[in-house]
């Protein structure tokens, strides 16, 4: 009996927080984040304490590395998400078939879609609105359109005729590139032509021939983590020696800086590689360390202490 009372109090703590005494904090709803989008967002808004599970595709902040594993965001193990006893599952709105499938299981869901910077913004809203942390929210769009706007002007400040042409892989191990179908605007944004545009495919597969055709200015070759070995980085370079001659660039990217909440960050440091004399010598790396060490602080300080 009283052990259903206390149950019952605590629902009731949570649908009317007003019930609660004076200084008594309300329980902390148990988060699961399925979408790396969510996730950043989620920690940038001081949240990340809320998370009890991830799913494989998430390595940032370096924190959530600590926690268990619910299997990929399009084959998550529900059997493990429903012994976890989550809350709240956050998922990717792409995923809409996932949420149907965990509802029937009685898991509470939120979708949404946090991939190119126009969805960032609405994302970064709707869940300061519901975690009733608007001013951090706020604060955190505010920071997100300064670095837009520094971007833009690198971009404005750069004649059509002299813009560069490039286009992004999805990674070092394949040939597919990302095609403004996808949703990613990192190329556009930065003030660079996506020489992907117009195949109609959002993850078009590209042939030695398609690219030594296009002679592009630059390849962005995003990396699945910061640590990637030189050696990996030398054989691509390897592999694309003969088709990139001359002054062409290839720039490596850590994956996360394409799209989601550091996109905005992934645009910034593009344009200030491809359009140096537009911007001071290191203004991306003041940025980055600003942006970092307000949102991500816990990362900073695992930067500073390593060897």
């Amino acid at each position: 009996m009283k052990k259903s009372l206390t149950l019952l109090f605590l629902t009731l703590c949570l649908l009317f927080p007003g019930i609660l005494p004076a200084g008594t904090a309300a329980p902390q709803l148990r988060l699961v984040a399925i979408g790396a989008p969510a996730v950043e967002i989620l920690c940038a808004l001081g949240l990340g304490d809320r998370l009890i599970a991830r799913s494989s595709w998430e390595r940032f902040p370096p924190f959530i590395l600590d926690l268990p594993e619910v299997g990929s965001p399009y084959q998550p193990n529900l059997e493990r998400l429903l012994l976890l006893k989550p809350d709240l599952v956050l998922l990717d709105g792409r995923l809409g078939s996932l949420a149907v499938q965990m509802e029937r299981y009685g898991i509470e869901t939120l979708s949404l879609e946090a991939y190119n910077p126009n969805e960032v913004i609405p994302a970064v809203r709707r869940l300061a609105e519901r975690f009733d942390c608007e001013e951090r929210g706020e604060e955190l769009i505010g920071d997100l359109l300064r670095i837009a706007k520094a971007t833009k002007n690198i971009a404005g400040s750069i004649p059509e005729e002299q813009k560069a042409s490039g286009i992004m892989l999805t990674g070092l191990a394949d040939q597919f590139c990302v095609a403004p179908e996808s949703g990613c605007t990192l190329l556009e944004d930065a003030g660079t032509r996506n020489l992907a545009a117009g195949t109609g495919q959002p993850f078009p597969l590209i042939s030695r021939e398609w690219l030594a055709c296009r002679a592009p200015d630059f390849l962005l070759v995003p990396e699945k983590n910061s640590s990637s070995s030189e050696r990996k980085r030398e054989a691509f370079r390897r592999k694309f020696s003969q088709l990139l001659s001359g002054q062409r660039l290839i720039l490596f990217m850590e994956e996360e800086q394409t799209f989601g909440l550091r996109s905005f960050l992934g645009s910034y440091r593009l344009a200030t590689e491809l359009y140096p004399g537009s911007v001071q010598p290191d203004a991306f790396e003041t940025m980055m360390n600003g942006f970092m060490n307000k949102y991500f602080p816990q990362v900073s300080d695992e930067e500073k202490a390593a060897p």
